[in-house]
């Protein structure tokens, strides 16, 4: 018993008591977006989050690339290649972790350039201009902005030709 105090080597991980705000603050904004990179197609992952069985995350629209294949022995993982349960599981945890850490992001839809906290999207997701819908009609590919739908489903050139219905005003 020398009297000296050996001296502990920082993990990094904050230490029990430590404010959380100040371990936030040590992660890097970069590492912060590698972890929310998508495999496939390298954006950042908005939720939902999408996970294998082993834990590997990729995004919703990759998911649904990955999920429509022709064979379902081709739905695999793209990271480790097992098979991928119908419907593919969320990733809640980095969903949350994401929120909490609220790094800015671009929304990466079409004619959309908006940067925002990570814990906006929801809301910005319900405004976006770049948002589209279907068409709600079986074997219709038509997709646009959700104020053209009614007009859409009310043209003759898509087969649809639904007339809008006066609702009562006592409904």
């Amino acid at each position: 018993a020398s009297g000296k105090k050996k001296k502990r080597k920082s993990s990094g991980a904050p230490l029990a008591g430590e404010p959380v705000d100040q371990a936030r603050k040590a992660e890097s904004t970069s590492d912060v977006r590698s972890r929310l990179e998508c495999v496939c197609c390298f954006n950042i992952m908005l939720p939902p989050i999408r996970q294998c069985a082993e834990g590997h995350n990729f995004c919703d629209k990759c998911s649904s690339r990955l999920m429509t294949g022709a064979v379902p022995s081709s739905r695999k993982c793209p990271t480790c290649r097992i098979p991928l349960s119908n419907p593919v599981a969320r990733a809640r945890n980095l969903e949350q972790w994401a929120s909490e850490v609220d790094v800015e992001v671009a929304c990466d839809l079409d004619g959309c350039e908006e940067t925002f906290r990570y814990s906006e999207f929801a809301e910005h997701q319900r405004t976006c201009v770049g948002r589209t819908v279907p068409c709600p009609k079986r074997g219709c590919s038509w997709r646009g902005d959700p104020s053209q739908l009614g007009q859409h489903l009310q043209c003759a050139e898509g087969g649809h030709q639904l007339k809008p219905v006066a609702i009562p005003a006592k409904f």
